[in-house]
């Protein structure tokens, strides 16, 4: 069982208030060390002058092709429920995560209520490191914040992460 209250469930942007100013830079410049950075840009400019073709998205040509198995294929506009309390958290470890996704004390007050998907998500950037980090299967929904209440009352207002995992398909 979950305690809200943990201290590894910390918001990113109170974690990066944490961090010691001599530090920020350090972390700055381990990003811009990244090798894959470089082949990010690489792979750009690749595909800008045409020799390599872009990353597939999950639209090709206006053409939805068919997503994994267990996997929901989510785009904008779609509506969604999330899942009751109960079978999220038969998705979590004990952790509390869901593939590397921490669930946050915030999100349990939204349960079982209907949202419209706002955007994919398919990179994040980690405040704490600035390098991005690959999100898989994530979105985001249309006003649903964070109130930072579980967060010594964080008033960034940051969007949550939502696994589709979480989420099910429901007509509007």
């Amino acid at each position: 069982m979950m305690d809200v209250h943990d201290d590894y469930n910390v918001c990113v942007r109170v974690a990066i208030n944490r961090i010691p100013p001599v530090l920020k830079s350090y972390y700055n410049l381990k990003w811009l060390a990244n090798k894959r950075l470089a082949m990010r840009i690489c792979r750009k400019i690749l595909s800008r002058i045409g020799i390599m073709s872009p990353v597939p998205s999950t639209t090709t040509a206006g053409k939805r092709f068919t997503p994994p198995e267990g996997v929901l294929g989510l785009s904008p506009g779609d509506y969604v429920e999330i899942n009751s309390a109960e079978e999220i958290r038969k998705t979590l470890d004990v952790y509390g995560r869901h593939d590397r996704l921490y669930f946050m004390a915030e999100q349990w007050q939204f349960c079982g209520k209907k949202f419209r998907v706002y955007k994919r998500v398919n990179r994040v950037l980690s405040e704490q490191t600035g390098a991005f980090k690959r999100a898989r299967n994530v979105v985001l929904l249309e006003g649903v914040c964070c109130d930072g209440s579980h967060h010594k009352n964080c008033d960034a207002s940051c969007f949550l992460f939502w696994k589709e995992a979480w989420l099910r398909r429901v007509e509007p």
